[in-house]
């Protein structure tokens, strides 16, 4: 009888459900690596559509890819980037370096959410070198170091930044419950130089937390199990990245760190044209015993999963590479080598 990878329990009441290698909010796809179905249970299913699906689609670099890749309706951009994606203007040393930017919805026929300035505190530096800027976030979860900062590195000069009156107030508010309240705020007027023209460069802050890396650990795991079998990925010797995926158990880089970018090449050198997600699997090149995969979203972040440190059995080919592929929507297979030689990205 079927057992589920995840929670090991050997034909669930619940049943099994189709898993998806790849969330299907990053692409659907057709092929024989596409989905598990005898695999992972219905409860574990559920579990990671309600919790690690919800936020990898939502509120990470990828969701950020949705977008580009027609994924996702800009008009629902405010669903979006909650906690772990933030925007600013380029801190270049101007006066407005680092100001803190909103998504909105852009035009209709635009593929990518638009962007404005967000409500926010800016306070002049005392050395003359552009301004510092605090977001609601800032001033909502961080007040004291925010007060920190403000005493020992900027004067007298503060401006509150808001385009509505509902913004302004709540900001007085939260200003006045940290006890940063000021009674004389100065009006911006001036126009921004960098939207003038309609345009803005814009740079993007990305939090990868444990939360993040256990979305992109399944996915590495899912593709394991479905290209080597629920047997093996079922072995005692996968269990701590199991507990890691299901449980949380563990620290994020024992099991997922960052590799080199963009992937556009195979692995026998091959143009690989960034129009999908990669997947690998395969022995590190360094140590025989580590089974690792390689999660690359939209060709864009790599991402190196340990599935195995140490493992136990008789040693066996499981070297396996597909592109996932978003312009013809199929999983292909690609050439893969013997082993994974990522110099220095294997996690340790």
């Amino acid at each position: 009888m079927p057992t589920c990878i995840y929670c090991r329990r050997t034909d669930p009441p619940c049943g099994f459900h189709r898993e998806h290698v790849i969330p299907e909010a990053l692409g659907t796809f057709v092929g024989d690596v596409v989905t598990l179905t005898q695999e992972a249970c219905a409860e574990c299913n559920q579990h990671f559509g309600d919790t690690l699906e919800r936020f990898l689609n939502r509120d990470s670099a990828e969701a950020m890819f949705r977008f580009r890749h027609g994924l996702k309706d800009p008009a629902e951009v405010h669903e979006t980037f909650s906690r772990r994606v933030r925007v600013r203007h380029p801190r270049d040393g101007s006066k407005w370096g680092g100001a803190y930017l909103a998504f909105v919805v852009p035009p209709a026929g635009e593929k990518e959410p638009y962007v404005e300035l967000a409500p926010q505190l800016a306070c002049e530096r005392r050395d003359g070198k552009g301004w510092v800027y605090f977001s609601e976030e800032d001033l909502r979860e961080r007040a004291d170091e925010v007060k920190e900062v403000v005493a020992r590195d900027c004067g007298p000069v503060r401006v509150l930044w808001a385009e509505t009156k509902d913004a302004k107030q709540r900001l007085l508010t939260l200003l006045a419950e940290k006890g940063m309240g000021f009674k004389s705020q100065k009006q911006i007027v001036e126009a921004v130089p960098a939207f003038r023209d309609g345009r803005v460069n814009a740079e993007l802050e990305f939090t990868f937390d444990k939360v993040l890396a256990r979305a992109v650990a399944k996915i590495g795991f899912n593709y394991f199990a479905k290209t080597r079998g629920a047997e093996l990925a079922l072995r005692p010797d996968f269990d701590p990245v199991r507990r890691f995926v299901r449980q949380g158990e563990g620290r994020p880089p024992d099991f997922v760190q960052f590799g080199a970018a963009p992937v556009l090449r195979d692995f026998r050198g091959r143009e690989l044209p960034a129009r999908g997600h990669l997947v690998t699997v395969g022995w590190d090149a360094d140590n025989a015993t580590e089974v690792i995969a390689r999660v690359c979203p939209f060709q864009h972040i790599t991402y190196i999963v340990r599935l195995c440190a140490n493992f136990s059995g008789v040693w066996r080919p499981i070297e396996s590479a597909h592109l996932y592929d978003l312009e013809k929507k199929r999983a292909e297979r690609l050439a893969a080598a013997v082993r994974i030689q990522l110099p220095g990205s294997s996690p340790r």
